[in-house]
């Protein structure tokens, strides 16, 4: 809700929630500022550009920049680092671009700290870009902060942000705790070329939060992000199996200090083996070159030589299951959609000592139908459960719209689909049934004071109210429901 005394809309500003007006804080021209940030991009690109083209050997930089990437990955998944997105995107940008550029003049071969500030560059631009979408979809107010802009979450963006917590962000004790889930894709990562003991419907069961999280919230960010893992789609285009990728890959001897690289004939051959096909298709499927720049840069090809990543492709191998396996994880998702309706709500009101009914149908008519029903005292709460799944970042506006569309359809009694809104029971609607039919429950109607509608979404949802009926993410209903505290 916008400031109460006049009405601007709130930031965060640190740890506090303020208004900016009546706080006295500077804000920017938002048009102006997306300009200034657009054109400070192009400046910094070039700048970096001008600077290796004229520095450094062209094959040797990639071949460094190819093992920067391998080292991230496995500080990732071997000493738990937090996935730091804009790392791992900033490598893979600079070999897909440097190994296209003709304009190299350089003999230098680039030293490690070299190499850190040239990604630290690009991530800089990465983060600018950032800035600029979440200005654009009103999601920000640019602040000046010395000679750069900083941008302040406003309050459209607050219930993504949480919702991202309940994902991905996490304080340090939590962060050290969630390294025990990827222990197991640890151990699968070091097995070497034989078959796994997951199919990739028990992996994506296994690990679908994993899966999720990679998708979701780090590789489909903004328009880099599609230029760079869009080039994974052509994996189920040509129908390649992300398993025997990494059967290929763990084939190969992972050496502690610098990528294990093999001759271009020797990979093909041994790839053969692995995907079963002729040399001119591995190469064009697999081979990343100056020749073959259209596919995900897994096996780059420098010199004759071609260059194994373990760590980085095994990170991208898990990706990989919500592109090539679309269909096993989208069930998944609706699956874990059901049981949240059905379990994850109930389970957490009859922790809080609350009475809770399933599956309420009106027998008269057969479309209404009550996903719960919590009692605790003299109240009552007609319960509606919606799982919406995680979207990507970049399509969180249209689908925050989507979202508030959808509740209030859920008040109102229509469910909006890519055609015409579908006439549906309305929650009303079922509260006034909850009403008169406590009797069929073993439920006197004099003990009940008050019988409430509350929607309730894994996600947090951008309004918290329509039409007297409360909204609310399944992590505050603790917080708001606990009989201890609940009046």
């Amino acid at each position: 809700m916008p400031c109460p005394t006049c009405g601007s809309i709130l930031v965060r500003f640190g740890k506090f929630i303020i208004c900016p007006q009546c706080n006295k804080v500077p804000i920017l021209n938002k048009k102006n500022a997306i300009f200034e940030l657009y054109k400070n991009e192009l400046a910094v690109e070039e700048r970096i550009n001008e600077i290796i083209r004229k520095a450094f050997n062209k094959n040797k930089l990639i071949i460094e920049l190819c093992w920067e990437r391998e080292r991230f990955a496995r500080k990732f998944f071997e000493e738990y680092q937090a996935l730091e997105a804009n790392a791992f995107l900033s490598s893979n940008l600079l070999i897909l671009r440097i190994i296209t550029d003709d304009s190299f003049s350089g003999r230098k071969t680039v030293e490690p700290y070299e190499i850190k500030a040239l990604i630290d560059g690009f991530k800089a631009i990465i983060e600018s870009k950032e800035i600029r979408f979440l200005l654009m979809q009103g999601f920000a107010e640019p602040m000046p902060l010395g000679n750069k802009i900083h941008s302040l979450y406003n309050e459209k963006y607050f219930p993504i942000l949480y919702t991202y917590a309940i994902y991905d962000i996490l304080e340090e004790a939590e962060a050290k705790e969630k390294i025990k889930e990827y222990l197991p894709l640890l151990n699968l990562a070091k097995a070497k070329a034989k078959k796994t003991q997951y199919s990739p419907e028990l992996f994506i069961h296994k690990f679908y939060p994993t899966i999720h999280q990679f998708y979701c919230c780090f590789f489909t960010r903004n328009e880099l992000y599609t230029e760079v893992f869009g080039l994974l789609k052509h994996f189920a285009k040509e129908k390649l199996t992300p398993y025997n990728l990494m059967a290929l890959v763990n084939s190969y001897l992972m050496n502690h200090n610098s990528l294990y690289h093999t001759s271009s004939s020797e990979f093909i051959k041994r790839a053969k083996k692995y995907f079963r096909m002729d040399a001119k298709k591995i190469r064009n499927s697999l081979i990343f070159s100056e020749r073959n720049t259209k596919i995900f840069p897994f096996f780059v090809e420098i010199n004759g030589r071609v260059y194994i990543s373990h760590r980085a492709t095994f990170l991208v191998f898990i990706l990989l299951h919500a592109i090539v396996y679309k269909k096993i994880f989208d069930k998944e998702t609706e699956t874990k959609s059901r049981d949240f309706e059905k379990e994850e709500v109930k389970k957490i009101f009859q922790n809080m000592g609350w009475q809770y009914l399933t599956n309420i149908t009106d027998k008269k008519k057969a479309t209404l139908e009550i996903d719960g029903i919590a009692i605790y005292g003299r109240k009552m709460i007609v319960i509606e459960c919606k799982g919406w799944k995680l979207k990507p970042f970049s399509e969180y506006k249209n689908q925050q719209d989507q979202i508030t569309r959808d509740l209030k359809g859920i008040v109102d009694g229509l469910k909006y689909s890519k055609r015409k809104p579908k006439p549906i029971p309305p929650l009303l609607e079922k509260i006034q049934f909850a009403k008169q039919n406590m009797s069929k429950w073993d439920l006197d109607p004099k003990k009940i004071d008050s019988v409430e509608g509350l929607i309730i979404l894994r996600n947090y949802p951008p309004i918290t109210e329509y039409k007297g009926i409360q909204i609310s993410c399944i992590k505050d209903l603790e917080k708001k429901y606990n009989f201890r505290t609940y009046r």
